[in-house]
């Protein structure tokens, strides 16, 4: 069997459609994934510069605007870790913000809790994400179900060194801790433990704003002679 040079012109003009054609679809993917990034980038910094000590003349309208962004930016690339999770914390910061209804700010606990577990279910060894869907179940009062324990059990095994990360776990252990089992309870003598050494001034602060000083004192010694030295002042 023989083949024509029309066969050969006939065969290079498929293969330049067909490269054609993806080429055209990897720019309208490359464009579609460019803007859905637009809207994330346009959302994400005024969630993450919004503080939950500051309340908003409008968090309504302040909600609704960013939630838009991040809904157009998954509608243009669903299955997006990164937006679920800063979706999960937009909602986080309106369960935070008093100026809302308390049935307001209990709806948005509970989209935080969706956003987050299917952020984790894209990107599970995420530690701030493990460990923000267990600030909101603080929040609504759920520490003693097997998401919560798993949770903080998950903040330890993946965030060993994340500094943020002790202080909220230490803080919301310390809340809680007439709820927590044994098992909870010696994980949040390990954060404690671990600020110690990684951040003892720090955390011999945030203990002193908190009304804790003299149990973190006990607890830091031998362990801390920065923080040893701050309970020391602290008592001339």
């Amino acid at each position: 069997m023989s083949y024509s040079l029309s066969d050969n012109s006939r065969y290079r003009d498929i293969v330049i459609i067909v490269a054609l054609l993806l080429f055209i679809q990897f720019v309208f993917l490359a464009a579609k994934n460019g803007v859905a990034d637009l809207f994330f980038r346009m959302a994400q910094a005024p969630i993450k510069q919004w503080s939950d000590t500051v309340t908003h003349s409008d968090s309504h309208g302040k909600i609704k605007e960013l939630e838009g962004l991040l809904k157009k930016a998954l509608m243009l690339e669903p299955g997006n870790a990164s937006t679920h999770f800063y979706l999960g914390r937009l909602y986080g910061k309106a369960t935070y913000d008093k100026t809302l209804a308390y049935n307001e700010r209990m709806h948005y606990a509970k989209m935080a809790l969706e956003e987050y577990r299917a952020s984790l279910a894209l990107r599970p060894a995420y530690p701030y994400t493990w460990g923000n869907l267990a600030l909101i179940k603080g929040w609504l009062g759920q520490v003693r179900d097997a998401e919560f324990k798993a949770a903080y059990e998950n903040v330890v095994r993946l965030g060993p060194w994340e500094p943020g990360l002790h202080r909220s776990m230490i803080w919301l252990g310390l809340r809680n801790w007439a709820y927590l089992d044994v098992s909870l309870r010696n994980k949040v003598k390990l954060f404690i433990n671990r600020a110690l050494r990684m951040q003892p001034l720090e955390i011999m602060k945030m203990a002193e704003q908190r009304g804790r000083l003299v149990y973190f004192c006990v607890l830091a010694k031998g362990k801390s002679e920065e923080a040893e030295n701050y309970c020391a002042e602290r008592k001339k």
